[in-house]
Order: structure tokens, then sequence, then C-alpha cells
């Protein structure tokens, strides 16, 4: 059932997606966190978008976590969880850094950058997450028009040169060792 919203627009997916939440994503991300896990986990999310993080309250009493103008994450303890904490990083990163007006809260925008959030945070993969939503008719907004901070494609660009730095290292260390074999066999077949 679609609710409305207090601008007035239908939030048509909103039960859609706590449903496929609860059925497909929650059991690959079943950890608790505590607060400060939390807190480290939301500072995480919004640098990577070149963004302060939103302060993180107890949210006891609460009966969902959620996100509130004009920058604070509530989080009741049953809620500490990462699915959780990224569903309301989503809803934060769209109003903060996307500033989506007229859209509704579940919308595509809030859905394609949960998907993100998932697939970097959760390390799920985002095609698998991409297939599932489709088979939820959860609508994504295309990857096109939620493109990353440039402040985040610079650091996906150190971590990818990291690991090609550490890959090739790898590769170096493999070659002397076949070599250093080779020579041996080499020497025993003599």
């Amino acid at each position: 059932m679609a609710s409305l919203t207090a601008n007035g627009v239908r939030d048509n997916q909103r039960q859609k997606v706590y449903d496929w939440e609860n059925k497909k994503i929650q059991p690959m991300l079943k950890k608790d966190l505590t607060l400060e896990e939390c807190r480290k986990l939301i500072t995480e999310v919004f640098a990577s978008y070149g963004l302060e993080p939103p302060e993180v309250k107890d949210g006891r009493g609460r009966r969902s976590a959620c996100w509130e103008r004009p920058y604070t994450i509530k989080l009741p303890t049953f809620a500490r969880k990462p699915v959780p904490v990224l569903h309301e990083c989503a809803h934060g990163i769209v109003d903060r850094y996307y500033k989506v007006r007229g859209e509704a809260p579940h919308g595509t925008t809030f859905l394609r950058i949960y998907l993100n959030l998932l697939a970097k945070f959760g390390k799920l993969p985002l095609r698998t997450l991409r297939s599932s939503a489709a088979e939820a008719h959860l609508n994504v907004a295309p990857a096109s028009t939620c493109l990353p901070p440039p402040a985040a494609l610079v650091r996906r660009m150190w971590e990818l040169q990291r690991a090609e730095r550490a890959a090739y290292s790898i590769w170096q260390n493999t070659k002397k060792e076949l070599d250093a074999i080779r020579a041996q066999l080499a020497r025993s077949k003599a």
C-alpha cells in the first residue's frame, strides 16, 4: 500500500522496498552493530560522498530507524544492523548530496543509491542486488543519473591503483619462484 509523504508525493515502493529488504537483503547482512560501530559505518558512507556525517542518536522508544532533517539518523537497538543503517544513509545522501525534491522517499534515486551502498559497504554483488530488486518489481534510477561524486571516483582510483600494485608485486614474486623452480628442474635433469 502506498503512503503519502509530507510533501504529498505517493511513496508507491515503500512497502515493496521493506519486503525486499526483509526477504532478500537482511539474510545476507545479519551482523548486529553497536551504536559506535553504526556511527563509524555512517561516517565512512557520508565521507565517501564528501559529506560530514549526520548526528546519530540512540532512537530507543522508536518503532523504526529514521533519517530526520536537518541532519540526524535515529537507530533503535533492534535497527543497529548494516541493512537499516545503509537504508537510512541512502535517504540522507539522496537528501544531502543529490538534493532530490518531489520524488518519493523510496523512489528510483533512493533505490539506486541504496543498491550502491549495499554493494560498496555491505560487500554484496551489485549484479545480484539489481536482479533481486528487478524480481521484486522495484524501479531503480539508471546509474547515469546518480553518478558518484568526483572525490569518490578519485578514492576508488586510489583503491584500484593500490590493488594493482599489490597484484604486480604478487606477480613478480610468483615469476621469481617459477624461474627458481624451472632452474632447479633444469639442474636436476642434467
